[in-house]
């Protein structure tokens, strides 16, 4: 095997890095607004832009504020400072935002 193909397994996908972050975010979005309103009003939220773009803040910053701290301190080490490397930062923070909010989802739906 050589240098190349070995380099070609190590890049982590963009694409899903982008993806598990949007997801992480939109269920941010939907567990935070149900918790303060209840689910059964998540159409509603459209009527109002103000309420609506306070959710869609604390869903980004709740996405992507982690993971960036965590780069930031990632990347205090010379080997750590690469794409592949805060792709996968992201991967992860985005599974585990994924699986918390999925269960606060749950739970929010059990109460109902």
């Amino acid at each position: 095997m050589d240098i190349a193909s070995q380099e070609q397994h190590k890049q982590v996908s963009l694409k899903l890095a982008i993806g598990l972050s949007v997801i992480s975010a939109i269920l941010i979005f939907v567990a935070f607004f149900g918790k303060d309103h209840g689910l059964t009003n998540l159409p509603k939220i459209v009527k109002y832009p103000e309420v609506f773009q306070h959710y869609i803040m604390q869903a980004i910053g709740g996405s992507l504020g982690l993971p960036a701290l965590n780069v930031l301190l990632a990347s205090v080490f010379k080997s750590k400072r690469n794409s592949s490397t805060r792709r996968r930062i992201y991967i992860g923070w985005a599974l585990v935002i994924i699986a918390l909010e999925s269960i606060a989802i749950i739970k929010l739906l059990e109460f109902k």
